[in-house]
């Protein structure tokens, strides 16, 4: 099992005990709040995880708009060779 495995698995499992931390928090609001289990709230979750993965398999990038859009980078060569007078190179500030 290579290091690259065993991140793969470790970031897998902080985003599933994520999703699940995250719905036992709604659920416990919503129980605090009317003293009343709401199970539709389960509902709500597997119809947009089915929205969700419906999307992607049509192609259509569901996160898209959150990634923030970079030029691509230079090599080391010619950053340093355009450094500021800082001593910082231009692309060190994005």
């Amino acid at each position: 099992m290579g290091i690259e495995t065993l991140l793969q698995q470790i970031v897998s499992g902080l985003a599933t005990g994520g999703i699940y931390a995250s719905l036992a928090l709604a659920l416990v609001m919503i129980y605090q709040a009317t003293e009343i289990v709401n199970f539709a709230q389960g509902e709500m979750a597997m119809f947009s995880t089915y929205l969700a993965w419906s999307m992607l398999n049509a192609g259509v990038a569901v996160l898209g708009g959150l990634r923030r859009h970079r030029r691509p980078r230079r090599s080391r060569a010619a950053s340093s060779s355009s450094a500021s007078s800082s001593g910082r190179s231009r692309e060190s500030r994005y």
